[in-house]
């Protein structure tokens, strides 16, 4: 019994103390699909994911031939100021803010330069990313 309260003792010390030997990162997830106003996949288009109070403030990629792109970014907990830039040649550009408690997969659908039409993202289901984009899903690899 004195060995269980010892353990109890040390346990609640480390979590009120911030131990260092406790988990203190996570990862933030920032996925999605670039596409048309058709719903075509762009191929290539630059994703910039930016969060100016963060240690490493920016990161980019392209999306994949599928339009898909995906970034994981180790982060203390906490709030961060994070937002996301789509660019593509003979597109608007999109910039969107990111929720950083949250893991976010958008569809980003792009307009064409100096169309009348607004680019804009919005969540994607678990059925788009099945559907679309299977390479965002851990262990997905394409059949022989």
């Amino acid at each position: 019994m004195r060995s269980l309260t010892r353990l109890i003792v040390v346990i609640a010390t480390a979590v009120l103390t911030g131990c260092p030997f406790l988990p203190a990162d996570s990862t933030f997830h920032v996925g999605g699909r670039v596409t048309d106003s058709a719903g075509q996949a762009i191929e290539g288009a630059t994703i910039t994911v930016e969060c100016p109070d963060h240690p490493n403030p920016q990161i980019a990629g392209t999306s994949d031939y599928l339009g898909c792109f995906s970034f994981g970014i180790v982060v203390a907990p906490g709030r961060y100021n994070c937002s996301v830039s789509i660019q593509v040649d003979g597109f608007e550009t999109l910039s969107a803010e990111l929720p950083t408690l949250t893991d976010n997969l958008h569809i980003y659908v792009l307009e064409p330069e100096g169309s009348t039409g607004k680019s804009a993202s919005s969540p994607m289901s678990e059925e788009d990313v099945i559907l679309h984009c299977p390479t965002l899903i851990p262990g997905w690899s394409p059949t022989p």
